[in-house]
Formats: structure tokens, sequence, C-alpha cells
């Protein structure tokens, strides 16, 4: 099983990839708060294939988007889209933020039933972990967190995360 990132590289890589998304959407309605979110409930911030449940190995990445579905939101041809996902971490974050703006585009703008929809049907606690994320002064004012600022905000960073799950993994993020 791969290593997670540490949390400021996950923030980092999130944030710089919602910068090069030309829609509007990503950064405001869908914001890289709510993308952490997602990759610590789905990954640990690992990106690796789905490894339980009833379609175990049909999902990839940080976001858990089904690799099937790859070359349809990248509008790439790889031969091997799920092998491709895991070897880049960057394509990993895109995948996922193409996958919410097709959710998003499925239900109408309905940012709830997008995240439900995303989320195989459940109700995500994603929100509160991105409205409890945006609190913390060097996190919800920039794109970007420091090493030092991470471990600095160590306590609200992990209450955050543990809104949405919690894991004994935690402790290898700082």
């Amino acid at each position: 099983m791969p290593q997670p990132l540490k949390f400021y590289e996950m923030f980092n890589l999130t944030g710089q990839r919602i910068r090069n998304e030309p829609s509007d959407l990503i950064g405001e309605k869908y914001n890289q708060e709510l993308f952490i979110a997602i990759f610590w409930e789905e990954t640990f911030f690992r990106n690796m294939v789905q490894d339980s449940g009833w379609d175990a190995g049909r999902a990839v990445g940080f976001g858990q988007v089904q690799w099937a579905l790859v070359n349809k939101l990248m509008g790439t041809h790889y031969q091997q889209p799920k092998q491709a996902v895991l070897a880049d971490d960057e394509l990993s974050v895109d995948v996922a933020i193409k996958a919410i703006l097709e959710t998003d585009r499925m239900t109408k703008g309905n940012k709830l039933a997008a995240l439900k929809r995303y989320a195989g049907g459940k109700t995500p606690p994603w929100m509160a972990t991105s409205d409890a994320l945006k609190k913390i002064p060097e996190i919800g004012n920039y794109w970007e967190i420091s090493e030092t600022d991470a471990a600095k905000n160590k306590g609200a960073i992990v209450a955050a995360l543990e809104l949405t799950r919690k894991d004994a993994i935690i402790s290898k993020l700082f």
C-alpha cells in the first residue's frame, strides 16, 4: 500500500491543480478544502486503487474515481488509465476535479446532490471538514501551506479531518 502524502504536500498539490483548472466552479463552489476532505475520507491521501468494498479495484486515485471513466473525464486515450493515474499524483487530483465537475453537470448545479452522487449515494461529511479547515488562517486564505505551518496547526487540522474520518494514520501526516 502506498504511503500517504503529508498534509502540506496534499494541500499544496491540490491547490496547484485547482489553480490550473479553468472552470469557475473549481476553487469557489468546490474549493481546495473540500477536495482535501474528499481525499482524506477516500484514501487517507494515498494515490491508490480501491482496496475494499463491493467494487474493489474499480476506483483509483486520491478521490477514488472509477478508472473506466478516466479517459472520458480527461479527454485522453490512455491504454491503461488505472496505471496512468497511479503513476501521476497531479493526474490523480485532476481526475477527481473533473469527476466533481461532471457530477455537478449531471445534477444541474446542485452541490449537495453532486457530492452525494460522487460519494456513491451517501451524504458525505466533507462540508464540515471543509468549513473547519477554512477557519484555520494559514489554510483558509492561501493555496499553499508550509510544512512548519501545517505542524503548528496540527491540532486544528486533525480535528477538521476527523470530522470526516478518524484513523491512526493521521499521525503520519505531519
